[in-house]
């Protein structure tokens, strides 16, 4: 394992340095860039929403990937050690938020970029440790492999203490993040300085997941949408809620039994 993430390590420091910075510690020129690559993922977004992304201090860490002066990718970040739906004792919840890269990258940002923040965040040994892991995703592929890394997932009222689980979402957006942001019954909320876009050339490569039910969920609950043969995604977004421990054993004992301490603390 050691072996492994000391390679991983090596590769992902092969296509340019990565820095993590708070918004109110970037340049000028990085700013500049940063919108640049949102407006590339949101073309329709209204400066409010570019402004949250290049200037605003919303508690968010950047980590960054950079050859030289130029951004090849970017993922936003913040990590916090709460108590949560799934175990007796606090343990650190990361968010992760928008993923982008500039045209020109072809790798991968995710994942490479979000194990590098964990590494310096919360530890070399971040992979055997207990972590709650949230993001807002408009992508099937995305959450796909959101749903590997936290194998223990709740995304749907409907799952067994799906409610409490809402519960604990609005209370971390407004309390511990201090956003605006209301999860609906779907596990859903919509940006509202998002407009729709056309994700028709992009679906194979960025947004079609390999399971079918997953593609059929962003459908119907109106995250994505299908009209004249063209898709689009709508502004919505899925919030994704898991929990992921090295040891699996258990699990489900301590999910059921920190569920009912809620329940009883909620009635």
């Amino acid at each position: 394992m050691l072996y492994m993430l000391i390679k991983f390590i090596k590769n992902s420091f092969a296509a340019g340095k990565v820095w993590i910075k708070n918004i109110s510690e970037l340049s000028e020129l990085e700013r500049i860039q940063l919108q640049e690559i949102v407006q590339r993922y949101y073309p329709t977004a209204q400066p409010e929403y570019i402004h949250d992304r290049t200037r605003a201090d919303n508690g968010y860490e950047l980590a960054l990937l950079k050859n030289d002066m130029q951004i090849l990718g970017v993922n936003y970040f913040h990590v916090a050690t709460l108590l949560t739906p799934f175990v007796l004792e606090p343990v650190p919840v990361i968010h992760f938020g928008q993923a982008m890269k500039h045209e020109m990258f072809k790798g991968d940002v995710i994942w490479r970029l979000g194990t590098i923040f964990c590494l310096k965040r919360v530890g070399m040994f971040f992979f055997f440790q207990k972590l709650v892991g949230v993001s807002t995703i408009v992508s099937p592929r995305v959450y796909e492999k959101f749903k590997q890394r936290f194998p223990v997932s709740v995304d749907s009222v409907t799952q067994p203490h799906g409610r409490v689980v809402l519960c604990f979402l609005n209370h971390y957006f407004q309390s511990e993040r201090r956003t605006s942001i209301t999860v609906d019954d779907d596990f859903c909320y919509n940006y509202s300085t998002t407009g729709e876009d056309d994700i028709t050339d992009d679906w194979e490569s960025y947004y079609c997941s390999k399971d079918k039910a997953i593609n059929a969920m962003f459908f119907e609950r109106g995250i994505l949408s299908r009209r004249n043969n063209r898709i689009y995604k709508s502004g919505k977004h899925l919030v994704a809620f898991g929990y992921r421990i090295g040891r699996k054993r258990n699990v489900s004992v301590q999910l059921v039994h920190n569920f009912a301490c809620l329940e009883l603390e909620t009635l």
